[in-house]
């Protein structure tokens, strides 16, 4: 005889306590499961996203290496950057690669003046670099860059933003040789993802000549302290 659903009284038998606690795990197995496949589908569109952009960005590349194999003047791009009276020499180094170049004394306007500052020496590498420039780690910072004072006796500010070390040798760059390129960080990192060297070196100067704002009490200072005149 089958056995009754309900004990005696209206009180759930024990086959229904049991079908309850089977049935809530089934949803709770169910909500996770839910959970599991939503969260494989954003990974999915991020790496679908990530796929396109790197195919897109290898694509790139070929044709640049297609065009310099074909005969493309490279040779060109260098003589353009040498008749930019910003510039002063250009090097192309080994172990570690890198373009390495020394700008003319540079002027960066604020607040109506201009603020002439010693030639810098602005390096690009030309290969990843595995740690930041710098221990600072900020989002801005780009580590295949880097920029020095060109000689020893250059005026470098004692300080700059606050807690990221002395010796700075123009606004936006600490004292060993990393930078903030701030809202211009994605501009450069194309051109260098690109491989378009004098369009990451003419950025630079642009960078270089300019003094943010919004860190007055900071950059100002710098820029004030390295100033070997202002107009």
């Amino acid at each position: 005889m089958p056995k009754p659903l309900k004990e005696a009284g209206g009180a759930p038998s024990m086959t229904d306590v049991f079908a309850g606690f089977v049935v809530r795990d089934l949803e709770l197995e169910v909500s996770n499961t839910d959970k599991s496949l939503a969260d494989c589908e954003r990974r999915f569109k991020v790496a679908e996203e990530k796929l396109a952009a790197e195919l897109a960005r290898q694509q790139g590349l070929l044709e640049r290496r297609k065009e310099i194999r074909e005969g493309e003047n490279f040779g060109a791009e260098f003589d353009a950057l040498l008749r930019n009276k910003k510039i002063t020499a250009i090097n192309v180094m080994s172990n570690p690669d890198k373009i390495v170049v020394v700008t003319s004394e540079l002027c960066v306007p604020f607040d109506g003046k201009k603020y002439f500052i010693d030639p810098l020496r602005v390096e690009v590498s030309f290969d990843k670099v595995s740690r930041p420039a710098s221990g600072f780690g900020h989002a801005g910072d780009f580590a295949p860059i880097s920029v020095f004072p060109s000689h020893s006796k250059q005026k470098v500010s004692p300080d700059g933003y606050p807690g990221e070390g002395p010796n700075w040798p123009a606004p936006h760059v600490r004292g060993d040789g990393s930078i903030c390129l701030g809202t211009i960080s994605e501009i450069v990192m194309n051109a260098w993802n690109q491989q378009e060297w004098t369009v990451v070196v003419e950025l630079m100067i642009e960078f270089l000549e300019a003094c943010n704002p919004e860190r007055r009490d900071a950059y100002f200072k710098v820029l004030n302290n390295v100033a070997i005149r202002v107009e």
